[in-house]
């Protein structure tokens, strides 16, 4: 997500930056996967800002003077209008696939912001354009391809609508993903675009893929028939992706 910051707070951030690409600011996700008469329909997120970052935002905002982590009903409304204003190239970090290609996602709905335990929390509701059935491999993958937040998916995704779905997720590997970054960027000083690339093989744990929830082969998971789904999507990944594969139950 990108929020605008006062520079002195932007300086906090940025100055101790080493050599390798990291994030400054890390989100946790929730993730809630809709889907409605066999077609996945829409993806909710839940962002939850880390405490150091939560702070300078609420700092930078001039909220809660008294550091009693609780905010009155109109320091709320302001926190929410600055971190719902999001920049119009912002695309919201979010990519869902299906047979490869990405499907156009609508606008946020139910956007909603709170501040709970000295964290910001965001969420909101994306829709697909076009609704992709379910009974064929689809990817969600949240994350910034400049690496200046790191997303980590949470454990529990939600399938709405889909009762014969469950989900897993498989962590991303950092180690292989530094060392690929490492390879990368030996030798390089290249900015702009290079740096860009480069970022994106770092992204963390984000990427989940399931396998039809009305298949006419049962599909229990690896040796299974859908095995075959799982192993596209790792093919078309790298070390670095957090992969999941959702089986029927």
């Amino acid at each position: 997500m990108r929020i605008a910051l006062r520079p002195a707070a932007v300086a906090l951030l940025v100055l101790p930056q080493a050599v390798a690409a990291h994030p400054h600011v890390f989100v946790e996700t929730a993730m809630e996967v809709l889907i409605e008469n066999d077609a996945v329909t829409a993806i909710r997120l839940t962002w939850t800002y880390d405490a150091f970052f939560s702070l300078l935002l609420t700092e930078d905002l001039g909220l809660d003077p008294d550091g009693d982590a609780i905010l009155t009903p109109d320091e709320t409304a302001r926190l929410a209008a600055s971190v719902m204003d999001w920049p119009p190239d912002y695309q919201g970090d979010l990519v869902v696939t299906q047979g490869g290609q990405a499907q156009p996602l609508g606008e946020r709905r139910e956007h909603h912001v709170a501040f709970e335990d000295g964290r910001v929390v965001e969420t909101h509701l994306r829709p697909l354009l076009r609704p992709v059935p379910a009974d064929l491999p689809v990817m969600v993958e949240n994350y910034d391809p400049y690496y200046y937040t790191a997303y980590t998916v949470q454990p529990g995704i939600r399938i709405s609508g889909g009762p014969a779905c469950t989900a897993s997720l498989i962590p991303a590997d950092p180690v292989a993903a530094q060392a690929e970054v490492d390879r990368i960027c030996r030798g390089s000083t290249l900015p702009g675009p290079d740096r860009r690339c480069n970022c994106r093989r770092w992204d963390t744990p984000l990427r989940i893929g399931w396998t039809s929830c009305a298949a006419a082969d049962p599909l229990p998971g690896p040796g299974g028939a859908g095995r075959a789904d799982l192993a596209v999507g790792l093919r078309r990944g790298r070390a670095d992706r957090a992969m999941g594969c959702l089986w029927p139950a």
